[in-house]
């Protein structure tokens, strides 16, 4: 028996506990067979392009006007966080772009085995253009500003304010966005500003359910600020807030939708930072390069048991990778105790692997790479069920796999 054909029949194997897996997650995707033997033969520190994705999701009008069930959600500048589900297997994505479409509240995954898009909330449109926006949706309940349909009307960026709570099984959102004059466009803002009982907008969406909720109402405990730090800490069951408006760390409890001070001492990174949990060192680690702030610009960890910042890494061009929170997307390989970033900037484009126990970056050479700067960049995300990471070409249908180290891991685990 020729190697091609136990490969193939290897590979066939796999499918039927793909689908037992996916047939508990809704929506079903389907895995295909093709996407599975590109995953199981990827070698080391090697890259490969996959087919173009499919798209796929509940399409509403808005959705369609703007081509999402053509082009998936397409470019959303500063919005280069994909959480990764580990319930679900599958990485969430939302965010409003910078230019068109600007303010959309839908909510996206990418599933790598069936090497889809698929579009969870269709949109309500809340562009901060006034006269494109359908600011007539939004409304004030329960002292909550939200959409019609129960969903988030702040449709902010996400910078790194985005991270997803596998125990609640939920996507969390920090949707702080300045839309004083669209509130005050549709007569909304005197209601807003009297009657807001959410004024750090955090929020849940739930993909299991398709449902929204507002979380932390009713309590103030700091000034949400563009640009910040969100992440999941399962040690903690919350979520880590980090901002640069007054530079300290705070924790929302998902056991009892409670803000609190976390952390108070300083020495963080300066802002729009991004950020990823690494497991094995129980650590945040978190990246900002700028050059408007150079002299404080590095890499930082957040130690969780002894709640305190430390910079393990200043910035100098030989010693770290360069890029904004536009440029640069950063994922953590907890099981190789590793964190993989791309960034899209000419200064050090490509692939940088940073080992967290060493504070130390590398810039990697993946076998078959072969991507140029684009001028809209890349987001992406580690998938650890299937040991890849995985590029994006502005969120769209092109779409690249990357293996630092290791195998094909085993599905029975």
């Amino acid at each position: 028996m020729s190697i091609k054909i136990i490969i193939k029949l290897f590979v066939l194997t796999l499918v039927p506990l793909f689908i037992q897996a996916e047939n508990k997650i809704k929506p079903v995707l389907k895995a295909k067979v093709k996407i599975l033997k590109k995953i199981k033969l990827l070698k080391e520190n090697e890259i490969i392009k996959l087919p173009l994705a499919t798209v796929a999701g509940n399409f509403n009008a808005i959705a369609k006007k703007y081509n999402l069930d053509k082009t998936g959600p397409g470019i959303r500048d500063y919005c280069l966080k994909m959480p990764w589900a580990a319930d679900r297997k599958r990485a969430m994505y939302c965010g409003g772009n910078h230019q068109v479409p600007h303010g959309l509240n839908d909510i996206w995954e990418y599933d790598l085995p069936s090497n889809t898009w698929y579009l969870l909330w269709a949109p309500e449109d809340f562009n901060r253009r006034k006269d494109v926006g359908q600011w007539k949706d939004a409304i004030m309940k329960d002292g909550v500003l939200q959409s019609k349909r129960g969903a988030t009307a702040q449709a902010a960026h996400t910078w790194d304010q985005l991270t997803y709570d596998p125990k609640i099984k939920a996507l969390i959102w920090l949707t702080s966005w300045n839309i004083s004059a669209n509130l005050k466009s549709v007569g909304l803002l005197e209601k807003f500003e009297k009657e807001n009982r959410h004024p750090v907008p955090l929020w849940a969406y739930y993909p299991g359910k398709n449902k929204w909720k507002a979380l932390g109402i009713g309590q103030n405990p700091k000034r949400a600020s563009n640009g910040s730090l969100l992440c999941y800490i399962p040690e903690l069951h919350g979520t880590i807030y980090y901002g640069p408006r007054d530079l300290k760390t705070f924790l929302w409890s998902a056991k009892t939708d409670k803000w609190k001070l976390f952390a108070p001492k300083k020495g963080g990174p300066p802002r729009e930072m991004i950020s990823c949990y690494e497991g094995k060192s129980k650590l945040i680690i978190a990246v900002s390069v700028h050059s408007k702030w150079l002299n404080t610009s590095g890499t930082y960890h957040f130690n969780v048991r002894k709640k305190e910042w430390i910079k393990s890494v200043s910035y100098k061009p030989e010693e770290m990778p360069y890029g904004t929170d536009r440029e640069m997307v950063i994922s953590a390989d907890s099981k190789n105790g590793v964190c993989i970033l791309f960034t899209n900037t000419k200064e050090s484009f490509g692939f940088w692997l940073y080992e967290v126990s060493k504070k130390k970056w590398t810039k990697l050479n993946p076998k078959g790479f072969n991507l140029p700067p684009v001028r809209r960049g890349y987001n992406g995300y580690f998938d650890p069920a299937r040991n890849v990471f995985v590029l994006f070409e502005n969120a769209g249908k092109n779409i690249w796999i990357y293996r630092y180290k290791g195998t094909f891991p085993s599905l029975k685990k």
